[in-house]
């Protein structure tokens, strides 16, 4: 069989391997990128494997967005809104508190947050459907038009790949959903490595985007893959849903300064967070297929005793 070189009439062997040393980083780059996306850790021409191959086991986790999300030191910061206050009768409007916020310390941030995707402060109210007020407090010149959920829009973003804490593994197939193992929880070493709240080993969802959509649904705003093989639900101290706007016990609230990052090709726990703004400190109600017996169940680990369902319909 002649050598593929001379399928071409007039190329040398030396003169191909010459261009093929010329080539563009660019391309490189490019290859690096497909190799990428296909799961396989590459070597980039200018020596950041050690970051691709952290990248490729984030994405055999469940995907991710950017490399820069397996070396995240922190979760960033958030739009929170607060409640709405009272319908002004002087001009159907009604305002509400909008900050930006530390996600892990709830710590506010004036100047860290992106200012187009601010919530609007106020909104549009009728008197005829709620108690109004005789004031113009609550007047702007623009109120917020509330956007259509789209069922197939991801809400959260990789934070990154880490250890698991001390001894802590997945029990698949035997965890229950409802796992009530940080309820007695009293030490300040985070408890299931910061994600206390429910488990699931059902297959659907092991991928990071169906983990996230199943913890959005319990109103919590942090996911979480075990090993490939457990996805779990966490609260940050911002969501202040789940906290009753009290301070969480120790151990319960995710911290990522107790965390270590993973070794380089290993994903142990991929971290997801909520990447939108909150609304009145918690995962906006919309997202939100929460039971009486899922509430319960939150507040059994939040005050570190069981809670009654029934007391929970009397809330």
């Amino acid at each position: 069989v002649s050598p593929w070189y001379r399928t071409f009439p007039g190329i040398s062997r030396p003169m191909m391997e010459s261009r093929a040393r010329a080539m563009p980083t660019a391309i490189l780059a490019f290859i690096c990128f497909v190799c990428l996306l296909s799961g396989v850790a590459c070597q980039s021409y200018w020596g950041d494997e050690e970051i691709l191959v952290q990248r490729s086991a984030l994405i055999r986790n469940g995907g991710g967005e950017s490399l820069e999300a397996a070396a995240r030191s922190d979760m960033g910061t958030s739009w929170v809104t607060g409640p709405y206050g009272a319908c002004s009768s002087s001009c159907m409007q009604k305002a509400r508190t909008v900050t930006c916020r530390q996600v892990e310390d709830d710590t506010e941030m004036p100047l860290a947050c992106v200012a187009d995707a601010k919530p609007a402060a106020h909104t549009k109210c009728s008197c005829e459907l709620e108690v109004c007020v005789s004031t113009a407090e609550g007047c702007a010149s623009g109120v917020e038009i509330e956007g259509q959920v789209l069922p197939e829009v991801d809400h959260m973003e990789d934070v990154g790949c880490f250890k698991l804490v001390g001894s802590d593994s997945t029990q698949c197939p035997s965890v229950v959903v409802r796992d009530l193992a940080c309820m007695e929880h009293t030490s300040t070493t985070l408890c299931s490595s910061g994600l206390a709240f429910f488990r699931s080993c059902a297959s659907e969802h092991l991928t990071g985007k169906a983990c996230s959509a199943f913890c959005l649904e319990k109103g919590m705003d942090l996911s979480g893959i075990v090993d490939g093989a457990e996805c779990r639900c966490g609260a940050s101290v911002l969501n202040g849903a789940i906290w009753h706007e009290g301070v969480p016990r120790d151990g319960l609230a995710m911290k990522l300064e107790q965390l270590e990052l993973a070794d380089s090709g290993t994903c142990p726990l991929s971290i997801r967070r909520f990447k939108e703004p909150y609304v009145t400190h918690g995962i906006p109600v919309k997202y939100q297929l929460q039971t009486i017996m899922d509430e319960a169940y939150v507040d059994s680990i939040v005050k570190g005793a069981p809670f009654d369902p029934e007391a929970e319909e009397e809330l």
